[in-house]
């Protein structure tokens, strides 16, 4: 009998045991370490780009957090994450995001290797608007209810498709304010570009179209409904008929 194999069989088995003890150690380590900790030691302050993040509490496996801006918007973040749902169609990860006015759920799988995050929520657009720092001073009132958001590692605009409503109101840029009705917004990644459509929730007429292309230009069409909407005079008698088209450089991503 060769004591010798048997000896060394031994050895190899010990010494994947141990390294497999050594990477479970480590895995559930890293999983429940207070995540108050982990942000203490990878990131050296608690803000960034005017962003503060705070009261962390929890692990990498559930936890929550406040973030909050410069101009006041507070937000109560929380999240899951379910490892036996990574083969199935259920989300393995899930964020809930909410303010004093809105909330937003985020739930992430996986196509291939790549993760893909499904958004849905209801947000305040006067609320978000009336915080967060938009060209031109922008702002507007009514409520966007998110029917799903589909985000994808699909550069250069990672949304791949999506459907949302707005539910009217008042907006302003640059000291000028229009009254809108309940809009339709639908966005669809296509082999051009991606797509985005503003259509008139009663009428089902198409107000605006955009075509962002791969090279980050925006083509933009503008119907005469919109005209007429917001009081701009008349180019068609036909309210359907796209009466101005032009094309803008994207620089924002």
């Amino acid at each position: 009998m060769n004591y010798q194999y048997f000896s060394g069989a031994r050895m190899k088995v010990a010494i994947y045991y141990v390294l497999l003890c050594i990477f479970s150690f480590l895995i559930a380590f890293s999983v429940l370490t207070p995540v108050r900790i982990i942000a203490q030691t990878l990131l050296p302050t608690s803000s960034m780009n005017g962003w503060q993040f705070d009261d962390l509490a929890g692990n990498l496996w559930q936890g929550e957090m406040q973030l909050r801006n410069q101009q006041g918007l507070n937000a109560n973040i929380n999240w899951h994450i379910q490892v036996s749902h990574i083969f199935s169609d259920q989300s393995v990860i899930l964020v809930h995001v909410k303010t004093a006015q809105s909330k937003l759920d985020v739930g992430s799988s996986f196509n291939g290797l790549s993760p893909a995050f499904k958004l849905q929520g209801l947000l305040d657009s006067q609320e978000i608007s009336a915080k967060l720092d938009l060209p031109n001073q922008a702002s507007m009132t009514g409520d966007i209810e998110v029917e799903s958001l589909f985000v994808e590692d699909l550069p250069p605009y990672y949304v791949t498709s999506g459907h949302a409503l707005w539910s009217g109101g008042s907006v302003s840029a640059n000291r000028k304010t229009n009254v809108l009705p309940a809009l339709n917004i639908s966005i669809k990644s296509e082999q051009d570009g991606l797509k985005i459509r503003l259509s008139e929730k009663q009428t089902e007429i198409n107000l605006i179209d955009i075509i962002a292309t791969p090279s980050q230009q925006a083509e933009i069409q503008l119907a005469q409904r919109l005209l007429t909407l917001t009081k701009q005079g008349a180019l068609s008698d036909n309210e359907r008929d796209y009466v101005i088209r032009f094309t803008e450089k994207l620089t924002f991503f």
